[in-house]
């Protein structure tokens, strides 16, 4: 396995850990709407699942940016040309930066327009809302991923190893 797929790896196993942070939201209403005995155990299950993937994911995420520096610097050793990728800006305002961030970035403005619409029209305690917040919170964490710059900078590691 090459070094690439290697740090492609954390960023998978990151992704993962974000998604069942984000899908936890879906099982939150099973343990607000009838606080009792036999849901309170739901309640602390979907609390500690939600900060465990937010924490497991973070800290893949780390590892995945201390990986791809040790890369960068590597190449950068051997490559005068290579630099910073072309976005200088943070993923959290910059949009559409490559293909994968063109679909991370659709999904979250539409979800973003979806829950605001639901927020509006239904009880804020429908069932929709619970799903449409997970996948707004999934896609805000994919857009700032893949349109970070340590995400572009790895794409344009993975295109000079190819060449």
């Amino acid at each position: 396995m090459d070094n690439g797929k290697k740090i492609n790896i954390f960023l998978y196993a990151s992704l993962c850990a974000f998604f069942v942070m984000s899908i936890d939201f879906m099982f939150m209403p099973i343990g607000i709407n009838d606080f009792s005995k036999n849901y309170k155990a739901v309640s602390i299950v979907t609390g500690i699942i939600f900060w465990l993937g937010l924490i497991a994911g973070i800290t893949l995420f780390i590892l995945y940016a201390l990986k791809c520096k040790a890369q960068f610097n590597q190449i950068q050793k051997y490559n005068d040309n290579f630099g910073t990728a072309d976005n200088k800006r943070i993923g959290l305002i910059s949009f559409f930066s490559n293909r994968v961030a063109l679909v991370s970035d659709v999904v979250f403005i539409l979800s973003a327009i979806l829950f605001a619409v639901l927020m509006i029209f239904t009880k804020r305690t429908a069932y929709i809302c619970y799903i449409v917040l997970s996948l707004l919170v999934f896609s805000f964490i994919t857009h700032c991923i893949f349109n970070g710059k340590i995400y572009n900078s790895h794409q344009k590691m993975d295109e000079i190893s190819r060449n």
